[in-house]
């Protein structure tokens, strides 16, 4: 469905306005930590605040697969196109619910489909080179603990044509990487007593697992380690413990992406994009971080006081870092782009009537080689993409849609830039900066 001017941008205003997701979210600490040293950005005229207690309670919230009951007035796919604005090439997103990726043309027409049953939920998924998938998988249980749970994760990597290749069972959750040599990086999780975070409740430590090319553990560490490597860069902001499965633990990370740094030019430049380097996001510490995985040593983290429960950061091939922040404390959502040498914002993206945009959970950002920004609203399970002045240019509808008439929420979304027609071979997609 191509559409024109004066329609679409009616058809995109009732779209925006009903993005307005409720608050989901996960969560907590009550321990001897400390908090961030780094002075809270302050709210704009006429903004609202959010108790501690409500934010402890939407942290707490689990996440869901499905969006919002679809309105059957709404156009679903594509709603919005403005030719010569949108970025080219293939776009590649992720469904939690029913466990697919999804690889389809600028006009919404499906070139591929990647999924594997039984499934409880996909989290992020990798385009491999040869076509193939690397999938955060979960089965379904019958009954949830957190020890079935803990079993019923797996990494998939699942081939061009369906066929599942192979499965590791891991403790994977939200996402994965892969390095240049085909080694991939992936966050784990296991349940912990850390005596000096927390004598009574155990947390729930996520690790970053280092895997060879067929998903088989090769080394890891521990977040509750990395974090704390360098007091003088971060400190661990306080969690309240929640009940999940029947069970109390304190979530305290909820790490939820993954980015090796694979620049050699912005090496050169500084010793913060070291390829020996990662990047990762920390909803629960509302904060981005850099570890230099050669020493497990925490060299870079930013955001706490001016982010809110963020997903998806990412390197820009400007040396700065892109960030869904998510708004849980406000209540809306945005895009933010960092300088990390400066600690400044350099772009932002928030929608004119803030609440019209605002996923509590996941979301991302891609920005693209025109200087646009592909965004995923997860919740509404929706993507736009607008420009560096905030126009949007470009809007989908998951089509997507469950027995209860509630679309499938979109975990991440990338745009394959140069690739117009369906092939098995895809370059890699890096990100660029505007």
């Amino acid at each position: 469905m191509r559409s024109k001017h004066p329609h679409t941008r009616s058809l995109l205003a009732v779209v925006l306005f009903v993005w307005l997701a409720h608050a989901v979210g996960c969560g907590g600490d009550d321990s001897e930590l400390r908090h961030s040293t780094e002075a809270e950005q302050p709210a704009q005229a006429g903004e609202e605040t959010m108790s501690q207690a409500e934010l402890d309670r939407l942290r707490a919230l689990g996440y869901v697969s499905e969006a919002e009951a679809h309105d059957e007035t709404q156009a679903l796919g594509l709603v919005l196109n403005i030719p010569g604005e949108v970025a080219d090439g293939l776009l590649y997103y992720t469904n939690a619910f029913n466990c697919s990726s999804m690889l389809m043309r600028w006009d919404a027409t499906v070139v591929h489909r990647w999924s594997h049953e039984p499934c409880y939920r996909w989290g992020n998924t990798v385009l491999l080179p040869d076509g193939d998938v690397l999938a955060v998988h979960r089965y379904p249980t019958d009954v949830k603990t957190p020890e079935l749970e803990f079993k019923a994760r797996r990494l998939l990597r699942v081939g061009w044509d369906g066929e599942l290749i192979w499965e590791r069972e891991l403790p994977l959750h939200h996402d994965l990487d892969v390095l240049e040599d085909g080694r991939i990086a992936a966050l784990t999780y296991r349940h912990e007593m850390i005596k000096d975070i927390d004598p009574n409740v155990s947390v729930r430590n996520h690790y970053i697992s280092m895997l060879d090319p067929e998903g088989r553990l090769v080394e890891e560490a521990s977040l509750a380690d990395l974090l704390r490597s360098n007091p003088s860069v971060f400190s661990l902001q306080r969690i309240k413990p929640s009940m999940r499965d029947g069970f109390e633990e304190l979530d305290l990370f909820h790490s939820n992406a993954i980015e090796w740094m694979h620049s050699a030019e912005l090496a050169r430049r500084d010793p913060i994009y070291a390829t020996t380097n990662v990047l990762i996001t920390v909803r629960h510490q509302d904060a981005v971080a850099i570890i230099d995985w050669s020493t497990k040593k925490l060299v870079w983290a930013w955001g706490q006081g001016v982010l809110s429960g963020p997903h998806d950061a990412t390197l820009l091939s400007n040396g700065n870092i892109l960030v869904f922040d998510n708004g849980l404390a406000r209540g809306w959502s945005r895009v933010v782009e960092v300088n990390p040498q400066s600690r400044e914002i350099v772009w932002e993206y928030a929608a004119p009537e803030r609440k019209s945009f605002y996923t509590a959970t996941r979301g991302a950002a891609h920005r693209m080689a025109n200087g646009n920004t592909l965004i995923t609203n997860s919740r509404w399970g929706g993507i736009f993409e607008v420009t560096r002045e905030g126009k949007t240019v470009w809007a989908f509808l998951n089509p997507t849609i469950d027995e209860t008439g509630r679309r499938s929420v979109i975990v991440r979304t990338r745009r394959l830039e140069g690739k117009t027609t369906a092939t098995p071979k895809f370059p890699r997609t890096d990100s660029s900066g505007g």
